[in-house]
């Protein structure tokens, strides 16, 4: 049964984009209704799934529609979607290694399994010429992070790891995508769901021991949207610049929203319009009393995160470096995403500290250092 052409290109372009912008566990303490201690509680009675994060590059698009097999970047999203069902088309728009890359995932996923109207996105790990053998291992490095594995990737043409479905314009996380690939010459895929255990008892009795203390100190609270969107912008801030302290970051908020509201207010020049400026920072500053027991609330979920974290990544069959100018060092991997039941929520499990100083470093040398 044939599929109507108008009604699949507006599926693209009407999709959800939450798997770009995915929340960070601990700030849904200000980004949701609800208490993002739920999650815990689903983590422990297993009522999540969980997707490990591939420092990849870039992420792509592999669908098919009526004129075949087609790969995508994210100007998939567009009004008008862009999509590459030829070489000629992918040389047309695309320069140099990025060319050959698309052309490679293009020419290997044509026997693919995927059917009409499939859509799947995931992360590009590497094609022909990237690995690297040392000893008995292969390596291979897109982004930041080395990954080091004793299987023999010099007879893949591509390595993909999925993570992402798309259902009725809608991004589902935690699918089976292998599986409606099928089995590809050339190409080392893996679900980003695999080869990840279950948390470990003694993460889990810990855990429990942390929800007692939240619970205790867990109080209501509502803030203005613009609180929570300073907030957000806050903990980078802090992330970034080696100020972010695991218990609560509440001390210096109010001096980073004076100083926000100081650079909106440089940016105009009438009088007036700096006054309506001040005045949109007034709900704000009426918040700051609240501050206090977010950012206890808040440090207390990052605790419990690191302790998911440390779980996972003592479990991998695949092990992660940073490169530096004195050789490799060990590192975690990228993070985790955990999905509820649907699949269409998720929230994200990273270590941004030690991943926020590996990408500013000059010391790290990334994959396009090489």
């Amino acid at each position: 049964m044939g599929v109507d052409r108008s009604r699949v290109l507006w599926d693209y372009s009407s999709m959800r984009k939450e798997n770009t912008h995915m929340d960070h566990f601990e700030d849904r303490i200000v980004l949701s209704n609800s208490n993002p201690l739920s999650w815990i509680n689903d983590i422990l009675n297993d009522k999540v799934s969980v997707s490990r994060k591939w420092d990849g590059a870039p992420s792509i698009f592999v669908g098919r529609d009526e004129s075949g097999i087609y790969v995508a970047k994210k100007g998939i999203f567009n009004k008008t979607p862009k999509l590459y069902h030829t070489s000629e088309q992918i040389e047309a728009s695309l320069d140099g290694d990025l060319a050959s890359k698309f052309i490679e995932v293009l020419e290997t996923m044509r026997d693919s399994n995927l059917q009409v109207g499939d859509l799947i996105q995931g992360d590009l790990l590497f094609t022909r010429g990237d690995i690297q053998q040392t000893d008995n291992n292969y390596t291979f490095q897109a982004n930041t992070i080395v990954y080091s594995t004793a299987i023999d990737l010099t007879k893949y043409w591509v390595g993909i790891v999925w993570h992402t479905k798309y259902v009725d314009g809608t991004a589902v996380y935690g699918h089976d995508i292998v599986n409606m690939i099928g089995d590809v010459w050339g190409l080392w895929q893996f679900n980003a769901t695999d080869d990840i255990d279950p948390i470990d008892k003694n993460a889990r009795a810990l855990l429990e021991y942390m929800k007692k203390d939240y619970n205790s100190k867990k109080q209501s609270f509502t803030l203005n949207p613009f609180t929570i969107d300073l907030w957000c912008v806050y903990i980078n801030y802090t992330i970034k610049k080696g100020l972010f302290n695991h218990e609560s970051n509440v001390n210096g908020f109010a001096d980073f929203v004076i100083g926000h509201m100081q650079r909106a207010c440089d940016k105009v020049k009438r009088e007036e319009t700096k006054q309506k400026r001040i005045q949109e920072y007034a709900p704000v500053f009426q918040d700051l009393p609240k501050m206090a027991i977010v950012g206890e609330l808040h440090g207390l979920l990052y605790q419990m995160k690191m302790v998911i974290l440390e779980s996972l990544n003592s479990c991998s069959s695949i092990d992660t470096y940073l490169r530096t100018s004195t050789g490799l060092i060990p590192t975690g991997h990228e993070g985790y995403v955990v999905i509820n039941k649907s699949g269409v929520d998720a929230v994200k499990i990273v270590d941004r500290e030690e991943f926020s100083r590996a990408n500013f470093s000059e010391d790290v040398l990334k994959g396009w250092d090489k």
